[in-house]
């Protein structure tokens, strides 16, 4: 019998189950549904940030798609902030609601904002586009243009939307403040950025923003008038502003007038921690270091009175001031929140290393490692202070820690490879190249960074392109960096370069932001007198007070600054004050003689020099005499000393040194080769810093007779410094055939460092030769004004303006050197040759 299929029985039971598989769909639908409402509803109500963000996480998993979910889930994300991985996300959220919904222009900003924390500065743009048809404020969207377009390096289109800006709203202040800084600073305009602030001021008379931001200005370029006035307006207009009152006594005409304002702001108002600070620091800079300590005691012990006190104890530095340091950085109570407590521990480590207690700074920056296992900012300090102390290995594994904290793609360890790089490559090419490449790619993940910029400069120097070195070491302030030892760099090749101009703007620029350290100071000042007028010795002289004086060198240092200042009466009370505390030391003698012949006072020297002679040792005595009689101008008696000297002690290299340098500089050519020759003796032993200016000058002087001799003795020199080049480009300038290069390459390395004056005598005696007399004229009379007490450099250029027959100019020239040096051989000569030129 055959089993029949039943059918209608199978078609009943698939239909049952269709039907409840549709139904259990529909049911897990409703039920997903419902889940994701209620994720909706908790991240809405949820007060924690973290735990709302993560149920708009859960909920958008199910519903992608929800515009409103996401904005609130980006806007969520981003008031709570993070790193750039979350950042990009951020980014990524924002675009897909804006594609939805086009005119949240709110979010719209927020999302240019989070781009340029990206530095993806072209996105924003494009982003402030779109909402300059939309927004009310047109000013503020045209400023952040402008703001973006500077960050992208493109000036010209940052300048003209600074200035829309500006149009759109005079009133917007920090519009004006960037735009003056894009034109002075990145495009060399002053005089349009100085239009500008006029403007700025005539637009906002009864602001004092605009009259502090016009004076800062006229700080930096010299314009006292203006200065004065903005600063006394700002005054007026808001006495009781803290900025106001720090800018007037920062430019007050004495230190005295800067104490009556600081202290009258701290009396007025008590709890101005900024004002309490700097009244600290000002005492600090004259010496008066108690005064300091109690202000800040008043001032009560908050985060910036801890910063300040590092300041002053190691500005001064003493044992108790080294101990109290130390107690700084015990935090026992829970006064500071934790990330104070940081910002403090690095202060005192940065202290120690002002002090050049690195064993200190690295003890203080293990323990902040230790405490914050995840702090990046400890390990690429100590990984740096690791490669000061030559120590690669420690610097590699700090540099392993930071990768260990950062990921693959971090930056700071990628940044200590390419500095442990061009540490150990020393002057080796390769390894420069394959750090160069790093910094590179650094460049591209981190734009603007200023340590990268600052490592670019390091490379450039190693690879003696100073000019590039400049333009990086320049990128690295713009960019913000502030480590005095990076400002000193730039300084210095700007110096070496003769560019004090530029040396001195970046200088104030830097100055406006933070104090200048001892060693910068002392190096403005010197800075500042570069510059050769009244203003700025007054400038240098403010600097080189901040200067501790802690030895007599330091003192006779500073009254050069007061004499060149011509604040004579401040520069004799500093070094009466040496003569009477360091009468042994010669320098002091010669630097008193030096002073005497400034003030016309050279007749006094003789009652000096008999107490010089009661103070100085015997074996020393004769050639501080002769010095002093060089210092005083006494060109005979300064011949017959050194004379002496020579016969006291005929072995000392230090005596045959002045002695021959003295011959050298009065042209007794045949004395100053004899006792260089002496002073090259190898049974003497004299040191490297005397031998080789002894073998250029000695090369210069037989460079006639002898071309070959002359190679050879600067050969001997081993090391070959510019100055060695530019004595050989001299002697090659001697051979006609080489002459057209040798005053190229000569003139072409006084674009990158400054000639010492006896160079610049060589030189233009190299334009005479080739007869660019006119050039030689020119150069010599420069050098003629800068040195008025020179007659090196006085008979110099008598005898151009003989050999050019400019009889006037030469007659003052040759009646100069007559005041200078009367009777000499040199001045009985030229006046000779003037008199025979004139018959």
């Amino acid at each position: 019998m055959h089993n029949r299929v039943n059918l209608k029985l199978i078609g009943t039971v698939v239909g049952v189950l269709l039907i409840a598989s549709v139904a259990v769909h529909f049911l897990h639908g409703y039920q997903m549904q419902h889940n994701a409402y209620r994720l909706l509803e908790r991240a809405g109500a949820e007060q924690d940030v973290d735990k709302a963000l993560a149920y708009y996480s859960q909920y958008l998993t199910f519903v992608p798609n929800d515009a409103d979910a996401t904005q609130k889930y980006a806007e969520l994300l981003d008031r709570r902030g993070g790193d750039d991985g979350e950042r990009i996300h951020l980014v990524l959220l924002m675009e897909q609601v804006l594609r939805a919904k086009p005119n949240e222009h709110a979010l719209r900003l927020r999302l240019v904002h989070n781009l340029v924390a990206l530095d993806r500065f072209s996105e924003a743009i494009n982003h402030l586009k779109r909402l300059q048809m939309s927004s009310a404020d047109k000013a503020e969207v045209l400023h952040m243009v402008g703001w973006c377009q500077e960050a992208k390096k493109d000036y010209g289109a940052a300048a003209k939307a600074f200035a829309e800006a500006v149009r759109a709203n005079p009133k917007q202040i920090k519009s004006y403040e960037l735009l003056v800084e894009v034109l002075n600073d990145r495009l060399s305009r002053p005089e349009e950025a100085r239009k500008a602030l006029d403007d700025l001021v005539e637009a906002n008379p009864a602001s004092y923003q605009a009259h502090l931001m016009r004076a800062r200005f006229a700080r930096i370029t010299g314009d006292d008038a203006t200065l004065k006035s903005d600063l006394k307006r700002a005054l007026q207009l808001a006495p009781e502003k803290t900025e106001v009152i720090l800018a007037v006594a920062a430019n007050a005409p004495d230190a005295a007038e800067a104490f009556r304002l600081l202290d009258d702001g701290v009396r007025r108002q008590p709890g101005d921690v900024e004002l309490a600070c700097s009244l600290a620091d000002l005492a600090a800079r004259h010496k008066r270091l108690a005064d300091a300590e109690k202000t800040l005691g008043q001032a009560g012990d908050r985060l910036s009175t801890r910063l300040a006190l590092c300041r002053l104890y190691s500005a001064r530095g003493s044992i108790e001031d080294r101990a109290k340091l130390d107690r700084l950085a015990v935090l026992p109570d829970k006064r500071f929140s934790r990330e104070d407590r940081l910002l403090i521990w690095r202060a005192v480590a940065d202290a120690c290393m002002r002090l050049a207690d690195t064993g200190k700074a690295m003890s203080l920056l293990r323990d902040i490692a230790r405490a914050w296992p995840k702090d990046t900012g400890s390990r690429s300090l100590l990984l740096d202070l690791a490669l000061q102390k030559n120590d690669s290995a420690m610097a590699r594994t700090w540099r392993d820690e930071l990768r260990a904290i950062e990921g693959d793609n971090g930056s700071l360890w990628r940044f200590g490879e390419a500095a442990i790089l061009v540490h150990e490559a020393k002057d080796q090419r390769r390894p420069l190249a394959e750090a160069r490449r790093k910094l590179r790619e650094l460049d591209q993940l981190r734009p603007n960074w200023p340590r990268v910029a600052v490592l670019f400069g390091i490379i450039s120097e190693r690879e003696n392109n100073y000019d590039q070195a400049i333009v990086d070491f320049s990128r690295a302030m713009e960019q913000g960096e502030s480590q005095p030892r990076v400002v000193e760099s730039l300084l210095r090749l700007l110096v070496q370069r003769g560019d004090f101009a530029k040396a001195e703007t970046e200088l104030a620029k830097y100055e406006q932001r933070t104090q200048l350290t001892t060693d910068l100071a002392r190096f403005g000042a010197d800075i500042a007198l570069g510059m050769r007028d009244k203003h700025h010795a007054k400038l240098a002289v403010k600097r080189a007070e901040n200067v501790p004086v802690r030895d007599f060198r330091d003192a006779l240092w500073l009254a050069r600054i007061y004499d060149a200042a011509d604040e004579f009466a401040k520069a004799e009370a500093l070094l009466r004050q040496s003569l009477d505390q360091a009468g042994h030391a010669p320098d002091v003698w010669v630097a008193w003689a030096e002073h005497l012949r400034a003030m016309d006072r050279g007749g006094e020297a003789a009652k000096d020099l008999d107490q010089m002679k009661k103070n100085i040792s015997p074996s020393r005595q004769p050639l501080t005499l002769a010095r002093c009689y060089e210092a005083l101008g006494l060109h005979d008696a300064s011949a017959k000393a050194y004379h002496d000297a020579l016969l006291a002690q005929p072995n000392d290299f230090i005596t045959l040194a002045h002695a021959a340098d003295f011959a050298h500089r009065a042209e007794r050519n045949d004395d100053a080769r004899r006792l260089y020759e002496r002073l090259l003796d190898p049974s003497l032993a004299a040191p490297l810093e005397y031998t080789a200016p002894a073998r250029r000058r000695l090369a210069v002087l037989i460079a006639d007779s002898s071309r070959s001799r002359a190679i050879a003795l600067l050969d001997a020199n081993k090391t070959e410094s510019i100055a060695d080049r530019r004595v050989r480009w001299y002697i090659e300038h001697l051979d006609a055939a080489r002459r057209a290069s040798s005053l190229a390459n000569f003139k072409s390395s006084l674009g990158q460092f400054a000639g010492t004056p006896e160079e610049r005598l060589l030189f233009a005696q190299m334009l005479e030769s080739a007869m660019h007399l006119e050039q030689a004229r020119g150069l010599l009379s420069d050098l003629a004004e800068e040195q008025p007490r020179s007659a090196q450099a006085a008979a110099a250029y008598a005898r151009i303006l003989i050999r050019l027959q400019d009889r006037d100019a030469a007659e003052r020239a040759v009646a100069r050197l007559e005041r200078l040096e009367p009777n000499s051989e040199r001045t009985r000569r030229i006046r000779a040759e003037f008199s025979a030129a004139g018959s």
